[in-house]
């Protein structure tokens, strides 16, 4: 069943604050799967969040049945969440894993991308900007808007400290790519440029 609301659902934790420390600890972890396994009565479940990987391990008699039937009709790419209990695991990531007690479907993939955005090289750049939703999932493209983020935070800081007041302004384009009403032309250098009230640069 997918649920779209998270109800009295609350993350407990990200995938870099699990460590041995929780064993026999009740947890909730939400992600993205990136991959899924099936052996029979046991299912290997990889979960990504912001931050990293994590381990879900679904097995008959360790988890509830309705369960281990819900994540085994998953696909990559779908979005659950994870109540479960934290286990020792010397092969899993941050040498935990999690067995599962209760699954929220938040979206469950009917068809699976046409490109792994996992790879370590993806190629097609027309397919990837189609469903760039996807695309943004890519290890390298989460570094250069965490090394953004990094640079904006440190630069708006110094300034903050130094009293300087931020403005926000309109940007200035060099094509009308907004409705007419929402443009507003200037001349800039003799050329035609616009303001565009709209924080998106194109559609």
């Amino acid at each position: 069943m997918i649920e779209t609301e998270l109800g009295d659902w609350r993350r407990t934790h990200y995938s870099d604050e699990l460590d041995p420390s929780l064993v026999e600890s009740d947890i909730t972890v939400m992600g993205w799967i990136s991959s899924i396994r099936g052996h029979g009565n046991i299912s290997f479940t990889t979960i990504i969040d912001k931050i990293g990987e994590i381990q879900i391990v679904a097995k008959k008699g360790s988890c509830p049945d309705d369960v281990l039937e819900s994540i085994s009709k998953l696909k990559p790419h779908s979005c659950i969440g994870i109540k479960g209990i934290v286990k020792a695991s010397e092969k899993a990531p941050n040498q935990v894993e999690i067995i599962p007690k209760e699954i929220k479907i938040f979206s469950a993939v009917e068809k699976i991308p046409p490109f792994d955005p996992y790879a370590k090289t993806v190629k097609n750049i027309d397919t990837r900007l189609e469903i760039r939703a996807i695309d943004l999932r890519r290890s390298v493209l989460k570094k250069i808007f965490q090394a953004r983020n990094e640079v904006l935070k440190s630069i708006r800081n110094y300034f903050t400290e130094q009293n300087f007041i931020e403005v926000n302004t309109p940007k200035m384009i060099a094509t009308a790519t907004e409705g007419g009403a929402a443009l507003f032309p200037i001349f800039y250098y003799n050329k035609e440029a616009f303001l565009a009230q709209s924080p998106q640069l194109y559609k």
